[in-house]
């Protein structure tokens, strides 16, 4: 093989490879978010009323559900009853926060309620990873809402 077609190999494959990087950076910034969304593809059919935010960092989605629907859905967390208030971060959380910054603490702890969920009665469960990454799950009995969170670190 001839030094000119080393070259032009090698700087093929470099190209390829940094087309590749660029690709797998702009993705994992890529955000898809929506509000009260009829359905989605991604959750179970009888999931209605879908609101989400979806990044590589952060994720968290609520939808109407039944209970039933839902223990079938979150069969791969080990749900327990929720015994005294829980509160989740709800899928408009992360855009609060990110546009929080000159709030004062005062207008922040008033504010922040509208992203926050209180359960009372329902059911919850969540996987942790060794690297500091969770899912978290919740129903809401009362709401008859379903409430989910990942982050993978």
């Amino acid at each position: 093989m001839s030094k000119t077609r080393i070259i032009i190999t090698v700087l093929v494959v470099a190209f390829a490879f940094a087309g590749f990087v660029a690709y797998e950076i702009k993705s994992s910034k890529r955000i898809e978010t929506a509000q009260s969304v009829e359905t989605v593809p991604w959750l179970p059919s009888d999931a209605t009323d879908v609101s989400y935010y979806r990044s590589y960092g952060w994720t968290a989605y609520e939808f109407s559900i039944g209970e039933q629907e839902f223990r079938k859905w979150a069969s791969k967390y080990d749900l327990s009853e929720i015994d005294e208030t829980v509160h989740m971060e709800r899928w408009s959380w992360i855009t609060f926060l990110n546009e929080s910054s000159n709030l004062s603490s005062e207008e922040f702890q008033r504010l922040q309620s509208a992203h926050l969920t209180s359960i009372d009665s329902g059911l919850i469960g969540g996987i942790g990873w060794g690297n500091g990454g969770r899912e978290l799950v919740a129903f809401d009995r009362v709401a008859g809402r379903a409430y989910f969170q990942s982050n993978p670190r």
